[in-house]
């Protein structure tokens, strides 16, 4: 019946466990597909991040360069008034007001030798010499303007202009504005390095990325070597281009929707004009970057007055901002997620398999034991039914008289007695079975001196050992120390074994009992009481199983051996109530032996 179902039973177990694959393989793809949109997602944040720093730094920039513009006819008339005001309200609104250390002007057609500096207490341009750290600024406004040449295929009226470069000089670092209708002429702003680089850029990368702590590294886009700023990352040290989350460049000037008076001089008779030129190649490396202007003539009734630049856009930027996750990249950071979900996802159908697994085994261990209980019930049922039928039977016969003789009477009631004696074992065998079930301590322990103990219930069994045909050896020392016992529970133990060996040693006709003193591997004293047979010793396939409760090995079925599967399950639980332990070995042919581990 186990066997016909046993298949069938599979089916369900199988199913689930093919369910949780299936389960797992769509976890995985889908975790992935997670993985790559989160990668994408943090990587799209991230650069806006970055793009929004720049904004800001640029921002304040660019705030400087549209300030603090002059008009070429203040600076003619020596009128700073005006300045002084836009300064004025360029400080208020700048939120970096000592971003600007100095403020310098040239003077049309004679930069190289004329500059005046900015006195905001006095507000007034005072006459300066130029200073060494603006040399490179020098240098730069000699070929800020080149000549007015013909265009390329295009009537000689209509002429270009050559614009120069970004107005940054991120080495200085400085800001050149064109005066308006000036010529030639400049303001140069001169920043504050230190400041830029000890305050301006820690308040900005702490404002923009103080919630996830990302590594920052800013340098110069064009420069090798120590960065200029670092966040997260040891001290000299700076983060590659190619290992780099995001990068974005900046310091650039962004004057949208400002108009910027070109210093070139307008010729007469020009007509109007647009026109768009990269100059980053006749830019110096100083202030290399595209820059991109739409230059328009404007006429007046009195011809042509100025030519206005709008639309400036300056591309690039000066410095660049690198930034790397703090696991190395955003690749290593989403990859590690991932398998933080994968392994937390696996792990959760593991636990799923394995309950779906173990709820296989309980369900044959159950069915087994469902089968071993019946086996249980139709082996006591037959137990009982014999005696019974012994007893009734000589019981009937004594009633009908058959019986005259007072020795056959005799025999008549030993027959009765030793029936009714088994009946009692047997049911003291189920009752003290469940009453191991329904608690694993002993009732009650005192010091008890097992050899006396041992010798007793050995002599108590002499009669079934006569009857057996057994002859009996017992061993043991003069003295021991007293273990602490249920002596009750000790003699149904040793009982059980010593009928276990009766039942299924006849082959060797004899019985060994020996008790003796023994140390533990932890080396703890230990008292051992072994009971031996010379019978046909216990099948392998059996051996696993021979302390379970009910089970009864092919060989006692076959041969219809008396039990119901209690004994040793009780012997088991009688010695792990004491704290101690029941071993079996066994030889194929030559015997087996249990023994008994109690402690001292």
């Amino acid at each position: 019946m186990v066997r016909r179902w046993f298949p069938l039973a599979l089916l369900w177990p199988t199913g689930l466990v093919l369910l949780v694959g299936v389960l797992a393989f769509f976890q995985y793809k889908w975790l992935g597909q997670v993985s790559e949109s989160e990668r994408d997602r943090l990587r799209t944040s991230l650069n806006q991040r970055a793009r929004e720093f720049a904004d800001d730094f640029d921002r304040e920039i660019s705030r400087a360069y549209t300030s603090l513009q002059i008009n070429g006819e203040n600076v003619s008339a020596a009128d700073w008034t005006a300045f002084a005001k836009r300064y004025d309200d360029w400080k208020e609104a700048a939120r970096f007001p000592q971003l600007i250390r100095n403020i310098y002007l040239t003077a049309d057609g004679a930069v190289v030798d004329t500059l005046r500096q900015f006195d905001p207490g006095a507000r007034t341009f005072r006459p300066t010499t130029w200073p060494t750290e603006l040399a490179l600024v020098r240098e730069h406004l000699k070929t800020l303007h080149g000549p007015i040449e013909p265009m390329p295929g295009l009537p000689g009226t209509v002429r270009f202009m050559t614009i120069g470069g970004s107005p940054v000089i991120a080495a200085v670092p400085a800001i050149v504005v064109p005066v308006a209708n000036g010529g030639t002429a400049q303001v140069v702003l001169e920043l504050d390095r230190a400041f830029m680089i000890n305050t301006m850029l820690p308040s900005l990368v702490e404002r923009h990325f103080a919630v996830d702590d990302y590594h920052v590294a800013i340098s110069e886009l064009r420069a090798t070597g120590k960065p200029l700023f670092t966040k997260g990352i040891a001290s000299g040290a700076t983060i590659e281009s190619r290992d780099a989350d995001a990068s974005i460049p900046f310091f650039s000037v962004h004057p949208d929707g400002v108009s910027v008076m070109s210093a070139l001089r307008p010729v007469a008779g020009v007509p109007l004009m647009m026109a768009q030129r990269d100059a980053a190649a006749g830019a110096t490396a100083a202030t290399a970057g595209r820059f991109s202007i739409v230059v328009q003539q404007e006429r007046t009734t009195k011809g042509v007055e100025s030519v206005r630049a709008t639309n400036v856009q300056f591309g690039g930027g000066a410095w660049q901002i690198v930034l790397q996750h703090p696991a190395g990249s955003l690749e290593a950071a989403v990859k590690r997620a991932r398998v933080r979900n994968l392994s937390l996802s696996f792990g959760v159908l593991a636990v799923l398999a394995a309950g779906v697994f173990l709820i296989s085994i309980n369900a044959q261990r159950a069915q087994r034991l469902a089968a071993q209980q019946m086996d249980f019930v139709a082996t006591v049922s037959h137990e009982l039914r014999t005696p019974l039928a012994v007893i009734r039977s000589a019981a009937q016969n004594l009633s009908a008289g058959v019986v005259h003789e007072p020795a056959q009477a005799k025999r008549y009631g030993d027959l009765i007695d030793a029936e009714g004696r088994r009946l009692t074992d047997m049911v003291e065998q189920v009752l003290a079975y469940a009453g191991m079930s329904d608690a694993k301590r002993a009732a009650a322990t005192a010091p008890t001196d097992i050899v006396t103990v041992t010798r007793d219930v050995v002599a108590s069994s002499d009669a079934l050992i006569r009857d057996a045909g057994f002859t009996v050896d017992v061993t043991a020392p003069d003295a021991m120390p007293d273990v602490p016992l249920d002596e009750s529970a000790y003699r149904r133990a040793l009982t059980n074994l010593i009928g276990n060996a009766l039942k299924y040693g006849t082959d060797g006709a004899w019985l060994g009992v020996d008790v003796r003193m023994a140390t533990t591997k932890a080396g703890t004293p230990e008292v051992q009481v072994a009971v031996s047979d010379r019978g046909r010793g216990i099948d392998a396939r059996d051996l696993p199983h021979i302390f379970e409760a009910f089970y009864r090995g092919e060989y006692a079925k076959e041969r219809q051996i008396h039990g119901n599967g209690l004994g040793l399950s009780l012997v088991k639980g009688i010695a792990e109530a004491h704290g101690g332990r029941v071993t079996v070995t066994s030889t194929p042919g030559a015997g087996a032996t249990f023994t008994l581990h109690l402690p001292v």
